[in-house]
């Protein structure tokens, strides 16, 4: 309307133009007046909310859920992918590809000190057990005089039991699932390794808080190699004897096994053992 307004006062002042101009000038006119028109009839479009039926919605809601079922599945097995690969690298892996999955006790570490500490590993299956029995149960003693032993270790403490702290039916774990238990396993694998090296001892579990943290560990000896290994001399003997003694005295009602953790604490090892082979 604007440009309209624009050329009708020109076209009335200025009376010079030529009958070519005018026809332009009329042209331009009538053009812009058809597209006035034509946006005056164009109607504004209007957006309606397109009806969504509840079967749709319910499809719709099926499709993504299998789909998130799809992506969780994916996800499991790659973790669990990532964890055998990371498993069946490790040494100390068991598994039944390198036939160590049944064995509770590490038998290259009991024959690497055999030599020095006289361990025998268990080698002999009793007559009276069949191998089922070895498969599944490997922590019953099979043999005559074998003692299977367990000690608790505390900050400032070290207990040795014949019975299972963690209890009759607790199966010994392998040291990549007890050190993940441990928090900070770096500052007890000095100690362990000594245990080992020097005693025999198997970690076998773990157990309190973060700030009392106790590990349990096993071994397997025979009766025989701890008589022989307690001192020979007349002397010690008898020193060793009159701990023992006075031990005892402590509780006359019980056993040095049945002292609360106090007194059982104050025992020496070499005692303890030495009530075995009474």
């Amino acid at each position: 309307m604007q440009i309209l307004e624009n050329e009708i006062p020109r076209l009335s002042k200025e009376s010079t133009f030529s009958d070519s101009e005018v026809r332009a000038t009329t042209d331009r006119i009538k053009h812009f007046r058809e597209n006035f028109e034509n946006v005056q009839k164009v109607e504004p479009q209007t957006f309606g909310n397109a009806d969504i039926s509840l079967k749709d919605l319910e499809g719709f809601l099926k499709d993504a859920k299998k789909k998130q079922i799809s992506r969780d599945e994916e996800h499991f097995r790659e973790e669990r992918a990532y964890e055998i690969a990371k498993l069946m690298n490790n040494k100390n892996a068991r598994t039944l590809d390198k036939k160590n999955f049944f064995t509770p006790v590490d038998t290259s570490l009991t024959n690497k000190v055999s030599s020095t500490f006289r361990f025998k590993p268990d080698e002999k299956p009793p007559a009276s057990s069949s191998k089922s029995d070895e498969l599944f149960f490997p922590s019953i003693r099979s043999q005559k005089g074998l003692t299977h032993e367990f000690m608790v270790l505390t900050k400032s403490k070290k207990i040795v039991t014949e019975e299972n702290p963690l209890g009759d039916d607790y199966h010994p774990r392998d040291l990549f699932t007890i050190f993940k238990t441990l928090g900070n396993p770096e500052k007890y694998l000095k100690q362990i390794n000594k245990l080992e090296k020097n005693g025999g001892w198997k970690l076998i579990g773990s157990g309190g808080d973060a700030i009392n943290k106790i590990l349990v560990f096993e071994r397997f000896i025979y009766v025989k190699d701890v008589l022989e290994d307690l001192p020979c001399h007349s002397l010690q003997c008898l020193c060793y004897f009159m701990d023992l003694v006075l031990i005892l005295n402590i509780n006359k009602k019980h056993s040095i096994r049945s002292m609360n953790l106090e007194k059982l604490s104050r025992v020496p090892e070499y005692l303890l053992r030495f009530e075995y082979a009474i």
